[in-house]
Order: C-alpha cells, then structure tokens, then sequence
C-alpha cells in the first residue's frame, strides 16, 4: 500500500495556539478537513464533479487525530472507482489513497 501512498501539505496549519503562558492544541474541524480533503484530491488529479462523499463509515479515526474521507464514482462505483483522504487533524498534511 505504500506506493499507493502519496502526501502532500496543500494547507499546513499552526497545530498550537498559546492562552498565556501555556500552549493549546487545537485540531481542524470536519469542514477544515473536508477542504483539505477536496484540495489535495484536485491536486493529485480527480474531478471531484465524477465524485460524490462516501457517507457510510466513520469520518474520524478511532484515535480522533485523523479525518478519514471517502470519495464513490458517481451515481454507482464500479470496483475501484473510489479514493480515500486522511488528513492529520493536527498538522492539516493529507494523503492521498487510490482506489484498486
């Protein structure tokens, strides 16, 4: 799976704010995520207009440090016709994973 596996830090983001004198850390929010989501998909070269959300499934890791979005052709998927996006909900990198 790992060159399936292609990063890319379209919208890297300050994973701290400061309160004071202490740190705070802060983690993006679905629509943040979703957002990184589409752009690294247009990036790595889907039409997103081909696509529709995936809405079946959890869309946080179960350690709640990751957004997990999957992408179905439009209006069926055939086998293979899907992508998946994992974008850190600290750091904003996401990853992109091709269908098979």
């Amino acid at each position: 799976m790992d060159e399936c596996r292609e990063t890319t830090s379209i919208a890297k983001r300050q994973n701290a704010a400061t309160e004071g004198s202490r740190q705070i850390e802060s983690f993006l929010t679905r629509e943040e995520g979703l957002t990184i989501a589409r752009k690294a998909a247009t990036a790595h070269g889907y039409d997103l207009e081909r696509y529709s959300l995936d809405t079946f499934g959890r869309e946080l890791s179960e350690d709640g440090g990751r957004w997990l979005f999957g992408f179905l052709c439009k209006p069926v998927p055939p086998p293979g016709c899907t992508f998946l996006v994992v974008v850190d909900r600290r750091t904003g990198i996401a990853e992109v994973f091709p269908g098979e």
